[in-house]
């Protein structure tokens, strides 16, 4: 039997009959005391759950196990350590020191605190935000995640991170920066780039603690007093549609940050973190139509870093995307959608630069890639550039390798597509959308737990409740899909012993099933009305071909496909006695606005704005 090393509750699947020991000590006393053995314990299982008594807050926890196997041979002790949170906040949340327009997309947030210390024996830095963050002690940056917090149900639960800041003080005076970005919060998500789904104020409450070498003891929080500016280089930030970045520009801080409120009590994170991964380098292609364009090699979710010198005001725009037309050029049309002015992701960053070096690294925007369009007048070095694969901090565990090499290339894929997928939560594609649906993911779900520890990404997303798209969206295929999600989890890292978190799925399938279940009705009415409309659709077609007017089918096929493209569309109220539109084709439409517009108000008057002006589209 292979083991590897056990770090918190990794999976371990051995052959046979096997026993565990399970140790936790505490290290930061000098006395080690025990805190909680499990024994030897025979068991099947590489499952242990704590059962010692609650842990001090900011305490240090030795985490200790070993195994034996079938032939009752003790392995080694593998070893672990985490930190339990705190337990107050003395801080405020702070924000931006301006009125908030929710039609307006703003630069990023830039606060800075100054202050002095003595010598440091141990500094610990308990940050969240209500958008996403990036955190700097004296110009160093606070931990190796990005994307923090990550993405959760701000209205109900919000995860802070625990970073160790002990080497980033000196003596004397330091500097702690956080930069503010919208994210998931405030920023686009979903196919069509809806903003403000959770509020429209970022936000941001650290607590700095400190204990000096003498045991002075030091608290620094988040308050009006600190300098707060938006005219740092980052100009705009957006997960799907990328940066605007002005690299000359630097912040003012010339004005002191908002206080203001949240009513969720932040919790400690308790998913892995989402960190940077494989680098690629590039190969130089020039395309048919004469763009210069990046090839790293890999589909990926991710960004870029580049180093190269330039002239003050010299610009360079990246485009990112999947793949090449069949002419060779790059493409988005696989992962946009358009209407009217709005196109979304845009997958781009527009970067000015300063006189002399620039370096560059997409802090608040993540891509799903391969391909990189260049536009600039600089003279780029494949080397000057560099893509960086980001994706949550799973540990795999599946491999595979055969004879046949198209299979290798299949599972390499598939385990790409999971790595692409997995940033803080599962999801269907790392590039037009940014919710778990879970639709995709459950089918997935088994697959990903045999090629990776996959209980880290998932844990949170389920058991508190905090998947957007289950608690926003009235589909019952997704609620569905979030149910068969929590049985599989239960099956696949949850033991039968465990009888509470047996009763935790029993209760969250049955609270679904009552949330959801008033939509049957609804969903029946629905659908109803679209039988109707078929049948009205194919009487007519059926005419229109035996008619043998080639050019009316083509029309009515096409008003079809148009009617189809926006059927997607959330109700509150549906009765089968409201009129419904026929199907008609273009020339009648336009023959007759008023009628089918006035038809239209009725039908889906109840729908929200946004859907509404999308679907009132091919009517006038």
């Amino acid at each position: 039997m292979v083991l590897r090393e056990v770090a918190g509750e990794h999976i371990l699947i051995p052959v046979g009959k096997t026993a565990m020991r399970v140790k936790g000590m505490i290290s930061l006393s000098e006395s080690g005391s025990l805190l909680w053995s499990s024994g030897k314990v025979a068991s099947s299982s590489m499952r242990c759950s704590w059962d010692g008594k609650p842990v001090a807050p900011k305490a240090k926890v030795l985490w200790k196990i070993r195994l034996w196997d079938e032939n009752d041979v003790c392995g080694p002790w593998s070893e672990a350590t985490f930190e339990t949170g705190i337990d107050k906040w003395y801080g405020q949340w702070i924000t931006g020191n301006y009125r908030v327009n929710p039609r307006k997309r703003y630069p990023v947030d830039c606060f800075r605190r100054r202050f002095q210390v003595g010598r440091v024996a141990k500094a610990r830095l308990y940050i969240t935000a209500c958008g996403v963050y990036e955190a700097k002690l004296n110009g160093r940056r606070c931990g190796d995640f990005v994307f923090a917090p990550g993405v959760t149900d701000y209205r109900k639960r919000l995860q802070y991170q625990t970073i160790d800041v002990t080497d980033l003080l000196q003596t004397g005076t330091n500097e702690l920066t956080v930069q503010l970005a919208d994210g998931w919060y405030r920023g686009s998500t979903g196919a069509w780039g809806l903003v403000n789904q959770y509020g429209t104020q970022t936000k941001l409450l650290a607590q700095l603690e400190i204990t000096g070498t003498d045991g002075t003891f030091w608290r620094l929080t988040t308050d009006g007093s600190w300098d707060w500016s938006n005219d740092g280089p980052i100009r705009f930030a957006d997960n799907k549609d990328g940066e605007i970045y002005e690299a000359a520009a630097q912040p003012s801080y010339r004005a002191f940050a908002a206080e203001t409120n949240h009513p969720v009590i932040p919790t400690a994170s308790n998913n892995v973190p989402v960190t940077e991964h494989e680098h690629f380098c590039a190969k130089l292609l020039t395309t048919p139509s004469g763009k210069t364009v990046l090839d790293f090699g890999q589909n990926m979710a991710g960004y870029v870093s580049f180093r190269l010198e330039a002239k003050a005001g010299q610009n360079i725009t990246l485009r990112f995307g999947e793949m090449l037309d069949v002419e060779g050029n790059l493409t988005q049309k696989n992962i946009q959608l358009t209407m009217k002015n709005h196109t979304t992701p845009l997958q781009q960053i527009i970067y000015t630069c300063k006189e002399g070096l620039n370096e560059y690294k997409t802090t608040f925007a993540v891509f799903g890639f391969r391909y990189a369009e260049v536009d600039t007048d600089i003279e780029l070095k494949p080397e000057d550039i560099t893509a960086i694969a980001v994706y949550s901090d799973i540990e795999q565990t599946g491999f595979f390798e055969s004879s046949n090499e198209l299979l290798n290339r299949f599972v390499d894929a598939t385990i790409w597509s999971t790595k692409s997928n997995s940033l803080d939560i599962p999801t269907d594609c790392p590039t037009r959308e940014r919710h778990g649906w879970t639709g995709d993911a459950q089918i997935f779900f088994e697959t990903a737990n045999y090629l990776f520890d996959y209980a880290t990404v998932v844990y949170s997303n389920l058991w508190y409740s905090n998947n957007p798209a289950v608690m926003e969206f009235p589909p019952l295929f997704l609620s569905f899909a979030y149910m068969i999600f929590c049985f599989v989890y239960y099956r696949e890292y949850e033991q039968k012993t465990d009888a509470e978190r047996k009763e935790q799925v029993v209760q969250l399938v049955a609270q679904q099933q009552a949330r959801h279940m008033e939509n049957v009705k609804q969903m029946e009415q629905e659908l109803r009305m679209a039988r109707h409309d078929m049948r009205h659709f194919l009487n007519r077609l059926a005419l229109s071909i035996n008619s043998g007017d080639e050019a009316k089918t083509n029309e009515m096929l096409q008003s079809y496909i148009t009617y189809i493209d926006g059927t997607v569309y959330k109700t509150t109220e549906l009765d089968e006695s409201l009129p419904t539109i026929m199907l008609p084709s273009f020339e009648e439409v336009k023959g007759n606005k008023k009628k089918y517009a006035e038809s239209f108000k009725v039908q889906y008057g109840n729908c929200d704005p946004f859907t509404a002006k999308r679907l009132a589209e091919p009517y006038g």
